[in-house]
């Protein structure tokens, strides 16, 4: 079993900072390119900015 981190502990700060961030990814639609391992089985490769496969057309 894992101890409690401490309330102003740095630990805290990611807990808080991470889904935040991802609040605000989602609110904004912005949904940036990461590679990775997931990219082989991507549906987007092919128009993805992070691979190189090609452009994407903002509409």
């Amino acid at each position: 079993m894992q101890e409690a981190h401490a309330d102003d502990g740095p630990e805290r700060e990611q807990l808080r900072v991470g889904p935040a961030r991802a609040a605000t990814l989602i609110r904004t639609e912005t949904f940036p390119a990461v590679p990775g391992q997931h990219c082989r089985d991507c549906t987007f490769v092919s128009i993805c900015p992070a691979k190189g496969a090609g452009s994407v057309t903002v509409q």
